[in-house]
């Protein structure tokens, strides 16, 4: 699986004015009662990159995604080829089941289905999203993704969807494990740097770059054991698709759809043609049938390359967001 290819760490500062521990307002979204600690809904859900409001999501606490400067798309991926001082990794709020993601859906009304990113198979359906439902019994609840496609790779077919998920398994690349420079590979080769400090084996159990990787939440915790925003979101995540029965491959029929505006302002990609397509309801008819599977390889996603969505891409959402080592957008 191609997530088609920064080290910059950031003091991440939280102004006083949000860990006063005065009364909260009643007008604080759920996520950032979260953030504090203060689980209104009964979950501790780690930081968000965003600001959830009414209006929808803004930049939280973390530099401004930059939009001025090829070089900031072009930085070059933690997986293989380049080794450039600046490198970029998939972003962690796009994990399925990741605060941002669960918000988002709130946010857009849409919390009949859960939102995510996949991999497909042809570069030029960069930024087009998918209604799916599960087929069959056993599904976990709610049944039914709205996903963005942002990567592509040689190894998934037609009708797949390669859903990113915290522990998803690698495929043909890794930059995800502490090892991947220089210690065990996937068929893509070493990678520039590693994302997370646990060891291929961790991420890999049995070896198999093609295994799913983690199925067990005891081995959440084996995949990074540090306090990074990128940390948190992985543990968090994994256990989350695995409690969740998310992480499983399913059986899925599904519909080319609009993208919902929480999803892409949060990927940072919308196509212009995105109007031409039905916006996603519950009781939509679903005309595909198809499959999910699951994938994390820490690799800049294709999508964030700006030549994969070319004249494509609607200009203030021009490509999927690249994240440096806190991840954090740049």
């Amino acid at each position: 699986m191609e997530f088609k290819q920064f080290l910059a760490v950031t003091l991440i500062i939280i102004p006083a004015s949000l860990i006063s521990t005065a009364a909260m307002p009643t007008s604080i979204p759920p996520l950032l009662w979260k953030w504090l600690n203060r689980t209104a809904d009964g979950e501790n859900m780690p930081p968000s990159l965003w600001k959830w409001s009414n209006g929808g999501p803004s930049y939280n606490n973390f530099p401004v995604p930059s939009t001025s400067t090829n070089a900031d798309y072009n930085t070059e991926s933690g997986c293989g080829g380049g080794g450039d001082s600046k490198l970029g990794w998939s972003c962690p709020h796009l994990m399925l089941l990741s605060p941002d993601l669960r918000y988002a859906a709130k946010q857009d009304g849409n919390t009949w289905a859960v939102y995510g990113v996949a991999g497909i198979g042809q570069s030029s359906d960069c930024g087009s999203c998918y209604q799916l439902e599960i087929t069959g019994g056993g599904s976990p609840s709610p049944n039914k993704y709205i996903v963005q496609a942002v990567n592509t790779g040689s190894d998934v077919g037609s009708g797949q969807f390669d859903i990113l998920v915290g522990g998803g398994g690698f495929g043909i690349y890794d930059s995800c494990s502490s090892d991947c420079q220089y210690g065990q590979v996937c068929p893509g080769g070493h990678c520039n740097a590693p994302y997370y400090s646990g060891d291929f084996n961790a991420w890999t159990p049995g070896g198999n770059c093609y295994g799913g990787g983690i199925h067990s939440v005891s081995q959440c915790a084996g995949l990074s054991s540090g306090q990074r925003f990128a940390e948190k979101v992985l543990r968090y995540g994994c256990s989350e698709v695995i409690n969740r029965g998310f992480h499983a491959n399913f059986q899925v029929n599904w519909k080319r759809v609009q993208c919902p505006p929480s999803l892409y302002k949060v990927t940072g990609l919308r196509r212009k043609d995105d109007i031409e397509h039905p916006e996603a309801n519950f009781g939509l008819t679903l005309t595909g049938s198809g499959r999910t599977t699951t994938t994390m390889d820490c690799c800049k996603p294709t999508c964030a390359w700006r030549e994969s969505i070319a004249d494509l891409a609607d200009p203030e959402f021009p490509q999927v967001y690249t994240c440096n080592y806190d991840g954090q957008t740049n």
